[in-house]
This record gives C-alpha cells, structure tokens and sequence, in this order.
C-alpha cells in the first residue's frame, strides 16, 4: 500500500511538473508577422480555458475557438485583453488551419523571406478612390479598408466588408494638412487636406501586418517610417515606394523622429528599443525587452523615457542620457507592479520634467494604475495619482479594457493638469 502512495504521488508531481512546464508565455503561432506580442497578456491561472490554450503549444483550432465562441456567448458584456488578442491571433492563425483544426505551423522565416521578396520587387502602387464629404461634423475617414495585403500584387484588393481599425497616425508642424494612418490590414493611408480626402499608399507593397507605428520626418515630409510586420519600412517619395529597412524587430509599438535633430529616431517594440542615426535608414539595437513606450524628453532629445519590465516581469522605467544608446534603471520607480497587458508614457513641454505613466497591473485584480514622476536635477520622485477600477469593460469608469491593444495617454501640451 505505502508502494502504491508513492507511486501515486510521483505521478502527480510529475503531472503536475509537465502540465506546469506547457504554459509558454509567448509560442511559435506567436511569431507569426501580423501579431504583436506586446498585446498578449501575461499568463494567468484564473484565465478561462480557451484563454489557457493560447499558452500551449501544439493546440488544435477548432477546440480552442469553439471553447471561445461558447464563452463568448455567456460573457456578452467582456472585454479583455485575452479577448483582443485572441481575435487578433485568430484571423493570424486561419490560413494555417486543416481540415481537421489541426495548425499546420507556418515557416516563420518563409513568410518574412517571401515578404522580403515581394517588397523588393513591388512597383509603383495604385491610388484608392478619396470619398468626398460635404458635412459640417461627420467622420472623415480613412473610409475604405481592404483585405489583408499579403502577396504583393499589383491589384489593390477588394473592400473589406467592415471598417478595420486605425493603428495608428501621425502629423507634422510643418504642415498640418498632412496626415498618415495605418490600418490593422497593413495599408498606409494619407491625406494633404486635413483629412477631408484620403489616398490609399503601398497598395503592391506588403508591409506583412497591422502598422503599428508611423514617423513623419520633421523636415523632408517625404520620407515616413512605418512599423509593420516585425520590421521598419521608409518611403522616400511621400508614399509613392517602399523599402524595409530592418527585420526581425517584433512588433513596433512607437516610433518617434528627433524634433531637434532630425537625423536621429527612435522605435520600441515587443523585441526591444531601436535607434537610428540616419534619418532611419539604418538602426541599432539597445534594449533587448519587450517596451511598451518611449519619449524624448521635451526641449532635450538626448534625453529618453522608456517603460519596460524586468525578468522578474516587473514593470520599470528606463532613461537614456546619450540619445537612446544606453539605458539605465530608474531605481525608485514603484516596483511592485506585476506587469498583466503593457503601459504607457506621457510628456508634456509646459513642464519638461514629469512623466505621467499607466501600467496596466495584475495587482488588486488587475486594475490600471496612474503615477507621476518629478525629475528634479536628475532626482526621481514618484506619486500615485490614481488606482483605476476592476469592473467591467462597460463600466462607467477606467479599467484595463482591451488592454495595450487600445490603450491611450496624453498630457496637454499647453497645461500640464489635463491628461487624456
């Protein structure tokens, strides 16, 4: 009987030992150049089961998305994190599903390889039709979004049957009539007359994901930078071409020109942090963790902010003295924030030495929090400004809701008491 006890309980550890060693925070599906893993949540056990799955690999799709549709279903009010990235990684993962719901793992380096190809050979891209609009207040657009451009033909894809979302956008001082915007499906949007009328950019140049980040070049207006697809592109000719500049780099999460020295960008992503010394034709690595966030500090760019985490999965609040070279730890940076779905930095030139940062925490229930940091001659001082709610995505209040996927912060440029 005692035999039986420990060869019960041997077998037990040693399920338990391999159950536990299946949760990967980050799997090969993962890789894959439409997702961003910054948007994937940090691992928990309280995480409903198909949620768990995300976590496992090999998995089989049909169990999974049926587990998700059947929660769905019973959690109509939810929105998560877990859930944003889910559908995201979803409509990544479809192409790659059998028959049988078995994935055949894609060749990650494959894709990128034809990516690379078809980019180089891309030509000169097809306008989209601009939709005019006579309203007093109305939306202005992007209004058409398109299939997923992933071969690199010269025919600009058909509609989409639904308004993809905006991943982001940029606009310049020099002249305010222009914007870009990149949506979720991998095309470049620009307008010259502050959004009245769009054009569709890049239409034979597959970027290979959402676009992330966009850079508009203070002075040549010509030249943006777009984050796509675990790589860097750079237009020369205000659209018109294309080229990939760097690979391999995750997912872009920001991206910044040096308002004071133009030469010099900067870029975060899920990989790390990027700079470039040439106007981002060429870049350098210097942060090798997953960043959610980074800015200049106002009126003096050698200067950087950055929120990353630690291996302990902490959340910390990096800065550079050399223009993004080199970063060091701000120790006094509150360090008991587990890090749950990323965070985000905001600057301000009415008062050059605070940041205001929201990390996005499993403390309390994963609850979003607030601080403000002071940089008094290079002494930080860090106050908790708010502790947001554990409440539904519904509710009349801040929560983590989709997590870093739609996560906003903004201080006013002209008072430093009105944040966003």
């Amino acid at each position: 009987m005692k035999k039986s006890k420990l060869l019960l309980l041997g077998f037990l550890l040693l399920s338990f030992t391999f159950s536990s060693a299946q949760v990967l925070q980050f799997t090969p599906y993962d890789e894959l150049p439409e997702l961003n893993k910054s948007y994937k949540p940090t691992y928990s056990d309280d995480m409903p089961e198909w949620g768990k799955m995300l976590y496992s690999y090999p998995i089989n799709f049909d169990v999974i998305d049926r587990a998700f549709v059947k929660w769905e279903a019973a959690n109509k009010d939810k929105k998560t994190p877990l859930m944003r990235y889910y559908k995201i990684w979803r409509k990544a993962i479809t192409p790659y599903v059998g028959a049988d719901g078995e994935i055949e793992t894609p060749d990650v380096k494959l894709i990128n390889q034809n990516l690379i190809r078809f980019q180089t050979q891309s030509l000169q891209p097809r306008r989209a039709p601009a939709a005019a609009n006579s309203s007093n207040w109305t939306f202005w657009g992007p209004k058409e979004t398109y299939w997923l451009n992933e071969s690199g033909s010269a025919t600009v894809p058909k509609t989409a049957p639904w308004q993809a979302n905006v991943y982001s956008f940029d606009v310049t001082d020099k002249n305010p009539n222009l914007l870009y915007a990149g949506t979720e499906t991998g095309f470049i949007n620009k307008t010259t007359d502050k959004g009245k009328n769009w054009e569709l950019k890049g239409t034979n140049y597959p970027f290979g994901g959402g676009a992330g980040a966009i850079a508009i070049h203070p002075v040549n207006l010509d030249t943006v930078l777009v984050g796509a697809g675990t790589a860097i592109h750079i237009t020369m000719n205000g659209g018109e071409t294309w080229k990939r500049t760097i690979s391999s780099v995750g997912g872009i999460n920001r991206m910044k020109y040096d308002y004071n020295n133009p030469d010099k960008a900067i870029a975060c992503s899920s990989n790390g942090i990027y700079y470039s010394n040439n106007s981002g034709i060429n870049w350098y690595k210097s942060v090798n963790t997953d960043t959610w966030d980074i800015e200049y500090k106002p009126g003096q760019s050698d200067t950087l902010y950055a929120l990353t985490k630690n291996s302990a999965n902490k959340f910390i609040f990096i800065q550079s003295v050399n223009g993004g070279k080199n970063f060091s730890t701000v120790t006094n940076f509150p360090d008991t924030l587990i890090n749950h779905s990323g965070g985000l930095l905001a600057v301000t030139p009415h008062d050059p030495d605070i940041v205001l940062a929201i990390v996005l925490a499993k403390n309390m229930n994963n609850r979003p929090f607030i601080y403000q940091g002071t940089n008094k001659q290079g002494n930080w001082t860090w106050i908790r400004k708010f502790v947001g709610s554990d409440a539904s995505f519904t509710s009349n209040a801040l929560t983590s809701g989709q997590g870093y996927f739609d996560l906003v912060l903004e201080i006013s440029p002209v008072n430093k008491n009105i944040h966003y």
